[in-house]
């Protein structure tokens, strides 16, 4: 597993160049309800866009502590470790309100985080901390494990990630020439909207090739990251 928060720390530090959630964006999600489809994964787009190194690296580190719930400063501190920050610079004052409370805030609006009791050290003293939703976390988990293991975060990307014993491959997009629409189903062989054949673009050739096989038939190519495969057999895929 890699740390890709290495590369990214070009983006946070030292200038900062990171933007945060515009100011519209809270009011907005003050007053509608951004639960309901599209208006959801647009904002989630806006805010991942807004906040990306340090939102990913919030999720990661709930992730790696197993979803274990923490206070924001205790996540400013963990993100200060992270990038080898000097200590108070995302705990303190204006960078903690602008860079890790407003994120948080915001996050819990989108319900992808949510505030729930946790305890000190000492066990007396009760604070609320953040945690991943739990209906939600078993998919974000499998998003950022990907995502340390190289794979794309993007929703354009024409490759996804997929899980098969504790290994990362890769596995192709899937496309119907004739509605244009896109699936990563192991076992589609025709597209669920309209029944037309789904097709592979061959990465070797560029060829297009219908999905039930499992070779390029222009050059030999294997046409699902794994030739030991076929499109039929269950495998898991990672929802990037």
């Amino acid at each position: 597993m890699h740390d890709p928060f290495k590369t990214l720390k070009s983006i946070l530090h030292p200038r900062y160049r990171e933007e945060g959630p515009p100011a519209y964006i809270e009011r907005f999600l003050d007053s509608i309800d951004s639960t309901n489809e599209p208006m959801k994964s647009v904002l989630d787009l806006i805010v991942l866009g807004y906040r990306p190194v340090t939102t990913l690296c919030i999720l990661t580190t709930l992730v790696e502590s197993g979803n274990r719930p923490q206070t924001g400063r205790q996540l400013g501190v963990l993100l200060e470790k992270r990038f080898g920050l000097e200590e108070g610079k995302l705990t303190k004052g204006r960078y903690y309100d602008d860079r890790i409370s407003r994120l948080l805030k915001i996050l819990c609006q989108l319900s992808i985080l949510e505030l729930t009791e946790t305890t000190s050290e000492s066990r007396v003293k009760k604070k609320e901390g953040y945690r991943i939703k739990e209906p939600i976390y078993p998919t974000i988990e499998k998003v950022i494990r990907s995502f340390l293991n190289g794979g794309s975060l993007s929703p354009l990307s024409e490759r996804v990630l997929i899980l098969d014993a504790g290994d990362t491959q890769e596995f192709t997009v899937k496309h119907c020439s004739k509605c244009k629409s896109m699936t990563t189903s192991p076992k589609a062989t025709h597209c669920e909207l309209c029944g037309h054949p789904l097709t592979i673009v061959c990465k070797k050739c560029q060829n297009k090739v219908l999905s039930k096989w499992n070779f390029c038939n222009s050059c030999g190519e294997p046409l699902h990251g794994d030739n030991n495969n076929t499109p039929g057999e269950n495998r898991e895929i990672f929802p990037l």
